[in-house]
């Protein structure tokens, strides 16, 4: 039996980080979903879940900590 893959999503406001971290965790075989801030993350966490979240520290309207505290 094969093992379930792994579902990350990346959260940054930078698009070339976005694109950079996707890549590389897509090559490692994860699937992988990008949000753009904290509010287009929350909308895919109420959707959805995830093994990780990799979240950037630095976004504009609510930091990363902030974020990961209110989940």
């Amino acid at each position: 039996m094969s093992e379930a893959v792994r579902r990350i999503l990346v959260i940054d406001d930078d698009r070339v980080t976005l694109h950079l971290v996707r890549g590389l965790l897509m090559a490692e075989g994860f699937a992988v979903e990008t949000a753009n801030d904290a509010d287009e993350a929350a909308h895919f966490l109420a959707r959805q879940s995830f093994d990780l979240l990799v979240v950037d520290v630095w976004m504009p309207g609510m930091s990363g900590f902030e974020f990961l505290a209110g989940l």
